[in-house]
């Protein structure tokens, strides 16, 4: 009985992992694109929504505090699309609804009897090969296959991949995974004295370092701090003084090996802030000039948009207020609204680790909205998924020590 179980798990774990890297495009594999075409996202989206469908009369009676967010999630897109759009609408739901169904999996990680454990560990899985593949080629970026910058593609210049502060920018595309995993590993080291809680913690912040991309460096620094203020039980607040000061510590005297480059191109980067206030000034003009872009959104594949990129304008820069050019004004709104009802009704019923995630996404989807893809969403649906267990206490669904 007991192996019985023990292949479930593995099972589970290995899909939830398979999920993670497929959702990421194999890490961003070079040449994905034209391997796994469009339609093969969309068979994955049809096969998460027929499954939710045969499950229906399950689903009814699945007690659970975020089915009205759940169906916003899936439902409004196709609102926005329909009367919004000034593209092509099928293209714009092809496009939108490869990746808007993995909402869905909120309800079938509850009707295969998903456990915490077994999304972690997926994550986990799909998260260290990242992390590997990412320090790999910083080392070899001869070698580079993964996040790389297409040779066939107008953005080439010569270089596999960007550069920033004299390291490369390889964009695996797992960076919500990892910053997720970041706070459950920072959480557990808290609570814990395991060495491998310490590899994957210092591996998936390697990973944060290496995507330098500076707003997320910066609310995984403050987020960490801020958990001090999280933890009720004495041992626990000693040991995460104790960290917090090691790590501040290793901060400052290791500042001009790990961030002065960093914080240096920040000052230096006046292209970027610029670019960045004149993208949110066209936009705004846009949107306030026609109250429908302001309700509706326009979608991905609008004239407007297209106009924009040729101007260097990417609504994936401006968070929140990018998603609202692309579904309209409530979209945003309405993700604002749930984290805020999290943080006040919520925050003592879920994890530490789950506040910490919700917060630190929160502080940086200003510029980086926190599901605008089929990764992201994934991340999302299983932060959402985590946090109903405990919100409504399904014991047996959660992770115990």
């Amino acid at each position: 009985m007991g192996t019985a179980f023990a292949k479930r798990d593995v099972i589970k774990s290995s899909i939830i992992a398979l999920l993670f890297v497929y959702a990421s495009n194999c890490y961003n594999l070079l040449g994905w694109n034209n391997i796994v075409t469009r339609k093969y996202n969309i068979l994955i989206s049809s096969f998460i929504l027929l499954l939710t469908l045969d499950n229906y009369s399950n689903i009814r009676f699945c007690f659970t505090s975020f089915h009205k967010y759940v169906f916003f999630v899936l439902f409004w897109p196709l609102f926005s699309i329909i009367l919004g759009c000034d593209g092509s609408i099928p293209n714009e739901i092809l496009s939108v609804y490869s990746w808007v169904p993995y909402i869905l999996l909120f309800y079938l990680f509850y009707i295969y009897n998903v456990y915490e454990k077994h999304i972690i560990l997926g994550m986990t899985v799909a998260c260290v090969m990242g992390c590997i593949i990412q320090i790999f080629q910083q080392f070899y970026p001869e070698t580079s296959i993964f996040g790389v910058i297409d040779p066939d593609s107008d953005e080439y210049y010569g270089k596999v991949a960007s550069m920033r502060s004299g390291y490369y920018r390889f964009r695996i595309g797992i960076l919500s995974l990892a910053l997720f995993l970041a706070c459950y590993y920072w959480n557990k080291l808290l609570n814990s004295k395991s060495i491998i809680i310490c590899i994957y913690l210092a591996l998936v912040l390697t990973y944060i370092y290496f995507s330098l991309t500076r707003q997320v460096i910066l609310s995984t620094i403050f987020v960490f701090i801020y958990s001090f203020t999280l933890y009720r039980d004495r041992s626990t607040k000693r040991k995460s003084v104790i960290i917090i000061f090691l790590l501040l510590s290793a901060i400052y005297f290791y500042w001009d090996e790990l961030f002065s480059s960093l914080t240096n191109d920040y000052l230096d980067d006046k292209y970027s802030t610029d670019i960045r206030k004149e993208c949110v000034n066209y936009y705004l003009s846009y949107m306030y000039t026609n109250p429908l872009t302001l309700i509706w959104g326009k979608g991905h594949m609008s004239l407007t948009e297209v106009s924009a990129r040729l101007h260097g304008f990417y609504v994936s820069d401006i968070g929140f207020l990018g998603q609202a050019f692309y579904f309209g004004i409530l979209w945003a709104i309405v993700y604002i609204v749930f984290v805020i009802i999290i943080f006040k009704k919520y925050r003592k019923k879920i994890p530490v680790y789950i506040f910490l995630y919700f917060l630190s996404t929160f502080i940086t989807s200003i510029m980086i909205f926190p599901y605008r893809n089929k990764l992201e969403m994934l991340v999302w649906v299983c932060t959402l998924y985590i946090s109903d267990i405990y919100i409504n206490d399904r014991v047996g669904l959660q992770e115990h020590d």
